[in-house]
């Protein structure tokens, strides 16, 4: 069974003295922190207090009829990840994780503003983050096959070696020479090894792994793929014709269905491509645009279920004003239905691909309201969720609106 959820933002936060609000499930009253499901049932929301010291987190087991505060964590830490029982923070240069929402391990990480990712488990990890800096600090040597590199978070920064050989040679004198490097873990952060080490002016992409040992740095059409858990890394060039270097070319996150099958989304200015895989990652096809889809413009956003199922929406303006937010395709984007969620105005502002426990995708947008659907779009219901902080926007960029 699929189950889809649908979320849109409730617009401006509540005016007035801010006040924890209500736990009492509302399917009328946009909620106000970060919203996360793991499954049809278990959902989070992380909020905030308006003294910004703690951070809230509330718990449903019934997706969203009934919503408790499972626990405050002890710093005001962003989320990292969840699943149906441990939450897991970031604060600066720490790692907060606890299964019972009272009791709290806290972890100093290596490295310095780092971007964290873990797989859904929560137990496999990378880490991009500075390291100490002295300048002028030498261009590092990249050796192995196919270079090395390395990479921040989704949606951060990351870098790239060349295509075998040296990155270069001599002195770098500005700022993107300060060090940077890419770590891993085994243990949900427990420990962390530096597999890749270089300098910020290589940073350029955005990390994804889709197992313990297999990944790629995204920076538009160009691709660095590793697997050996970032060990090593290799160079791949895809092309669109009609797309020059100049023109902006975004990733959108690759979903793998098995082992060996799997597609990489590319927003690019005159729409949506995919590009595909049947070997684990190790090749990826020429990209195909994405034909008869109402969102899948410039400002175009794609996630996959399956190799069939995906759902497209946009978030711009133009795109919400058009009534092309949200449409659902069963046939691998033969056939494209627009979806009649819940939602005040049918629209979405964002959205996640959870794919845990298998066959549930989850697409959200925190701060909001939630539409949920257990049949791909045949049927809707609304999602309760709790009031509370009406003053707080949730975390910018993991999850919640900056409205």
């Amino acid at each position: 069974m699929a189950v889809l959820l649908i979320a849109a933002c409730a617009g401006s936060p509540v005016a007035g003295t801010p006040s924890p609000g209500s736990l009492a499930a509302s399917t009328t009253v946009g909620s106000h922190g970060s919203l996360f499901f793991v499954s049809d049932s278990v959902g989070w929301e992380v909020t905030e207090p308006p003294d910004a010291l703690r951070t809230v987190i509330l718990r449903t087991e019934d997706g969203g009829g009934h919503w408790r505060i499972w626990g405050i964590a002890p710093e005001a830490g962003s989320p990292a990840g969840f699943t149906t029982t441990d939450a897991v923070l970031t604060y600066q240069n720490q790692l907060l994780r606890s299964s019972d929402g009272s009791r709290w391990t806290i972890k100093t990480m290596p490295g310095d503003a780092a971007t964290v990712t873990f797989l859904p488990d929560l137990v496999h990890g990378w880490l991009y983050g500075f390291q100490p800096f002295t300048s002028p600090s030498p261009v590092p040597t990249v050796s192995g096959k196919g270079g090395t590199g390395s990479s921040g978070g989704k949606g951060g920064t990351g870098s790239s070696g060349g295509k075998g050989g040296s990155a270069g040679t001599g002195a770098c004198q500005d700022k993107g020479c300060v060090p940077t490097a890419l770590w891993s873990t085994g243990d949900g952060g427990a420990s962390w090894r530096m597999v890749w080490q270089g300098t910020f002016s290589q940073g350029m992409g955005s990390i994804y792994f889709w197992s313990p040992t297999s990944g790629m740095i995204a920076n538009g059409l160009s691709l660095q793929l590793t697997h050996d858990d970032g060990r090593t890394w290799r160079a791949v060039h895809l092309n669109i014709a009609g797309v020059g270097s100049d023109q902006p070319v975004n990733d959108l996150a690759p979903t793998m269905f098995d082992t060996n099958h799997g597609a990489l989304p590319i927003q690019a200015p005159n729409g949506i491509y995919l590009s595909r895989t049947d070997d684990g990652g190790v090749n990826w096809s020429a990209p195909v645009p994405i034909e008869g889809c109402a969102p899948c413009g410039s400002n175009g956003q794609l996630v996959l279920l399956d190799d069939q199922r995906w759902v497209a929406y946009s978030t711009s303006v133009s795109g919400l004003s058009q009534g092309s937010a949200v449409y659902l395709t069963s046939d691998a984007g033969a056939t494209w239905k627009r979806a009649a969620t819940t939602n005040p105005g049918k629209t979405a502002s964002d959205v996640e691909l959870v794919r845990s426990p298998a066959a549930t995708v989850i697409v959200v947008a925190p701060g909001i309201f939630a539409s949920a659907t257990s049949d791909w779009g045949a049927h809707w219901r609304a999602v309760g969720l709790p009031d509370v902080y009406p003053s707080y926007k949730g975390f910018d960029g993991a999850g919640g609106w900056s409205g």
